[in-house]
């Protein structure tokens, strides 16, 4: 898209759009239009009349991002995050188990597809947030797995639905791209992206701030051969 937005101004292997989409291997013009504007948020024409700018993805460093189980993690990006929300379907998981039968996993899946449209108040509705916390009465062999949605409120939903509430902070962003869909995303992918995180922090000036992490997977972008997933690693200075 960004190769082919510089095509559009200069002019480049034609002069319409149609030219364009089909140096760039679209067959129609309009599916074209509509990934364009997916990206940017105008369309071409839009685009080459001037009235809009865009921001480009340039071609990636592949000196920031290393390879981990069909897929490639990058170097992390910083964000601060308020005070959020979340609502879904908690369960504890049992470390050895995890790692033998997918439990995590198996129970984000079957949250997302039998009640996360269920879930009122969604911040963003194709986003699925994997939230897993480190209560100190599990000790070191099991955490509390939360497939949740980040909602505006808890009013109403503490009844239905097990909630919780993160404090505002500063958090390292890992993002994942891995050649399968995301439900396939399981504790042994997940599990060599956290000891990078580890060896990315203990030579970094900060150190884990809270008993938590989550998985960030935007539904609408996933494919059957992509994953797309953000890991939100709470941070402070040391």
């Amino acid at each position: 898209m960004s190769a082919s937005a510089h095509d559009l101004l200069s002019g480049r292997n034609g002069s319409t759009v149609l030219d364009t989409a089909l140096c760039y291997g679209f067959d129609h013009e309009q599916s074209y239009i509509r990934a364009f504007k997916r990206q940017f948020g105008v369309t071409p024409a839009q685009f080459r009349r001037g009235t809009a700018e865009i921001q480009l993805v340039e071609r990636c460093d592949p000196s920031r991002f290393t390879e981990i189980r069909r897929g490639v993690v990058f170097e992390p990006t910083f964000v601060m995050k308020p005070r959020s929300l979340y609502a879904g379907r908690k369960a504890t998981i049992a470390i050895a188990d995890n790692f033998e039968h997918h439990t995590a996993n198996a129970h984000g899946v079957s949250f997302f597809y039998g009640e996360y449209a269920k879930i009122p108040n969604k911040l963003k509705p194709n986003v699925y947030i994997g939230l897993t916390l480190y209560p100190p009465e599990h000790g070191p062999n099991a955490t509390d797995y939360l497939p949740s949605a980040e909602v505006s409120s808890l009013e109403g939903l503490k009844h239905d639905w097990d909630t919780a509430e993160i404090p505002a902070g500063k958090y390292a962003v890992f993002k994942y791209i891995g050649r399968f869909h995301p439900e396939h995303l399981t504790i042994h992918q997940l599990n060599d992206i956290w000891n990078y995180m580890d060896e990315w922090i203990t030579r970094s000036p900060y150190e884990q701030a809270h008993g938590h992490h989550f998985e960030y997977i935007d539904a609408s972008l996933a494919r059957q051969d992509y994953c797309e997933a953000d890991l939100y690693l709470p941070i402070r200075d040391i």
